[in-house]
């Protein structure tokens, strides 16, 4: 790799990285999930371009904006929602093994 595309490389990483923060913020005013679940993927790859571990990369501003944007639009912030959520989850897997259920647990 040439000393020019490495320059290029550098810049454009900066660049995605610049439009994840720029996007991590805007998004703070989204209500479609599935947009803000494949941004948030997007910004993910440039993160593990970077040189962090993954600790490093999960508590990185660009996550965290995200992933609290992802908690509030589900409503998992709450302990009571999330245990609903886990519950349905479980007895949904339980009735596939048992051969029967379409999805929706009641």
């Amino acid at each position: 790799m040439g000393e020019k595309d490495l320059k290029y490389k550098v810049g454009d990483l900066q660049h995605r990285l610049i439009s994840a923060y720029r996007d991590a913020l805007v998004v703070q005013d989204a209500c479609n999930l599935s947009g803000v679940v494949h941004s948030f993927s997007r910004h993910m790859k440039t993160l593990g371009e970077l040189d962090l571990d993954t600790d490093e990369k999960n508590r990185h501003p660009v996550a965290v904006l995200f992933s609290s944007k992802i908690a509030s639009l589900t409503h998992s912030e709450s302990i009571l929602a999330f245990n609903y959520a886990f519950d349905k989850a479980t007895k949904a897997v339980e009735q596939f093994k048992e051969g029967g259920g379409n999805g929706n647990v009641e």
